[in-house]
Parts: C-alpha cells; structure tokens; sequence
C-alpha cells in the first residue's frame, strides 16, 4: 500500500510526484478502515519556480485507489 503525492501547476501539469510506501505497526499493507495519520514529504528542487500549486494525495495499492484524492493549494515562496 502506497500514499502518492503529486504536485501540479496552475495549468494542471504535474511538475513532481513521490511515491511512498504506508506502514502502520511496521506493517506494509494497510486496511483502510478509519483515518489515517502520517508525514509524507515530497522534494521540491531549488529550480521550481515560485508560485501557486495543487498538492493532491491518495493511497493506492494493486487494485487501485484506496480513497477520493486529498486536494490542497499550496504556495511556493523563494526566501
């Protein structure tokens, strides 16, 4: 079981993905009975510009998606 995060651009373009594995108790698979908690990171290179972005999430495993995509905006800001 897998969460995959995804970051698009204003246009809908994906700029970069991460793929990570969900482990609850050590566990590699999961059962999506409830919510589930955790930190998940996705990279973002010193290249990308700064700006206004879609973050979307959702666990998937060999069958498919587990739940609806978590969509959020995100702002990417050059300090």
């Amino acid at each position: 079981t897998q969460v995959s995060l995804r970051l698009l651009d204003p246009a809908g373009n994906q700029v970069l993905q991460s793929d990570q594995m969900i482990a609850r108790s050590g566990l590699p698979t999961v059962r999506f009975d409830g919510t589930l908690l955790g930190n998940y990171f996705i990279n973002l290179p010193a290249d990308l510009p700064a700006g206004q972005y879609q973050l979307r999430a959702f666990p998937y495993g060999k069958d498919g998606e587990y739940s609806p995509r978590v969509n959020a905006s995100a702002t990417i800001s050059v300090q």
